[in-house]
């Protein structure tokens, strides 16, 4: 009788560094983290070659360890791998792996790696393990479609340039040496407190590059995009106001050379079948249109992270598909963070009927935009909402001077300054992150973490990116000088009603992490 060896189950799927640290404070998990550089022979999967300090130097064919020694020892490594194969190697970025074992099975998450962040679970329990982590499962051809479009392009080498390591790997094994482990704790909700906006420096710099304001409400005629920008728009069921904004994208204040860097990534997250978008008939654009679906409905959260991890921008903007962009938007938003590091900019909208409802482009945005960040009348009919009055006594809020006009940018000098502890009468920085139309470079979106799972329909996770960006120290930064016109529409949770309660209870998630304890470790290091 032959007895064979049943293969392990594993269970993959994306996660984001903010869910692994929620994850292990609410599990109470024990985990261990290291640093690793991996080698793969591209025309030879069976060979590979693992680098880390804690760990060392691994050397496995076919996924069998032949030769293993201490990271002092990587250059012995690495001429032994190159007299096996000497060419055709892909290396990968650092990449940071935390493990521990739950319930039986072992899980790893990774961070930074070719492609993107993502875990994974082996064992018996890992479906089970996943929904009680609240983490999304990849079926097995997305994660093998993923895996082959982010290591198409991917160069090929030779291990050893003259008899020595070459130029990459020695770089990549020095900051492996290098990396600091040393953690500090803070919670999230006294950084939120404690912490200053003002971004006058950063003003003054793009002046100095610019010659234009940071903060100018006039929009810019041209703009030249001389390096890639990504574009994400999640979708669902939402076909005819996506046709809009493309055809708006399309039509950009931009030279024509420069849409030669625009890449659009429309993520379509489980729309019914009559709706998905193979169903629309695209016209030929001037920039890079990459269509990818979810088989089923995984979230907002879940269908921004897809489209960051399938962009290939430096800038990165997520736009919503209800909301039709000014003709300057992609202009204003790419010179931006052209010229500023350590920003989440965000952009203003106006609300619309129909589309009839647009203004002439000439109008400058800011003049007529109805966004709640330049206005927002609260009447004692909203104050009388149990509701309400429960989330004031949670966050120390009193009702009574809450009544009245509010006039969030004017009064915040554009959101420098936040008096009262922190708050203006119903908002906090965090509070005035919508993720409707927000850009920033890539390595600000790696340092945030992405965006958590841990919310379910509509509401808050875009607060929580804000939170998670506030507590890195990154500028919470408005465009004044163009926004996106927003089609209202009725709430796709079904009602409005249920809306309302996911709402509700992605509030009360919201103030549950933000109670934790959050590692307060800037994280750029795990994508240098």
């Amino acid at each position: 009788m032959t007895v064979l060896n049943k293969k392990p189950i594993r269970i993959k799927g994306p996660t984001t560094l903010v869910d692994s640290k929620r994850i292990i404070a609410e599990f109470n998990i024990e985990a261990t983290t290291f640093c690793e550089v991996e080698l793969y022979n591209k025309h030879n999967n069976e060979y590979k070659l693992n680098l880390s300090v804690e760990n060392g130097v691994c050397l496995y064919f076919s996924k069998e360890l032949v030769f293993k020694a201490s990271i002092d020892e990587a250059e012995t490594a690495i001429r032994l791998a190159s007299t096996l194969i000497k060419d055709s190697w892909s290396i990968t970025p650092i990449t940071t792996t935390i493990n521990f074992t739950h319930k039986g099975c072992n899980v790893k998450l990774y961070f930074g790696s070719g492609v993107g962040d993502w875990y994974e679970i082996e064992g018996p329990s890992g479906v089970a393990i996943a929904k009680e982590f609240n983490l999304p499962i990849w079926s097995k051809a997305e994660f093998n479609n993923l895996a082959r479009y982010s290591w198409k392009d991917v160069e090929v080498q030779s291990l050893l340039i003259d008899s020595e390591p070459n130029t990459l790997i020695k770089s990549l094994l020095n900051k492996i040496k290098s990396i600091d482990y040393n953690v500090s704790l803070k919670q999230l909700k006294s950084r939120l407190v404690n912490y200053t906006n003002d971004f006058s420096g950063t003003e003054a710099m793009y002046l100095s590059k610019t010659r234009q304001q940071l903060l100018s409400t006039e929009y810019l005629k041209a703009v030249d995009v001389t390096s890639k920008i990504s574009i994400i728009i999640p979708y669902f069921n939402t076909d005819q106001s996506m046709i809009r904004v493309l055809d708006s994208l399309n039509s950009q204040w931009i030279s024509a050379k420069s849409y030669e860097n625009v890449q659009v990534i429309v993520i379509d997250d489980g729309s019914d079948e009559a709706m998905n978008v193979s169903t629309i008939n695209f016209p030929d654009y001037k920039f890079e249109l990459k269509l990818v679906r979810h088989d089923t409905n995984k979230g907002r959260s879940a269908a921004r992270n897809t489209g960051f991890y399938y962009s290939s921008g430096g800038v990165i903007i997520f736009l919503d598909s209800d909301c039709i962009p000014h003709p300057s938007f992609v202009g204003e938003h790419w010179i931006r963070n052209n010229n500023c590091e350590n920003s989440l900019f965000i952009g203003l909208k106006h609300d619309v009927l129909a589309l009839s409802d647009i203004p002439d482009d000439k109008t400058l945005f800011y003049e007529y935009s109805n966004d709640y960040r330049k206005f927002k009348s609260i009447g004692p009919d909203w104050l009388a909402d149990k509701r309400i009055a429960d989330w004031a006594h949670s966050n120390q809020r009193s009702l009574q001077p809450q009544n009245g006009d509010f006039k969030i940018l004017e009064t915040t000098n554009n959101l420098k300054y936040f008096s009262d502890h922190g708050w203006y009468g119903w908002w906090d920085l965090a509070s005035v992150v919508v993720s409707h139309s927000i850009s920033m470079r890539k390595e600000t979106f790696m340092a945030i973490g992405g965006f958590s799972y841990s919310f379910n329909g509509w509401g808050y996770e875009d607060a929580f990116f804000g939170a998670c960006a506030i507590a890195l120290g990154v500028n919470i930064i408005p465009v004044l000088s163009s926004g996106v016109y927003h089609l209202e529409h009725e709430a796709r949770s079904g009602n409005k009603a249920k809306k309302r309660n996911e709402k509700m209870q992605n509030e009360l998630i919201y103030a549950k992490l933000l109670d934790r304890r959050v590692s307060d470790l800037n994280p750029t290091y795990i994508y240098s």
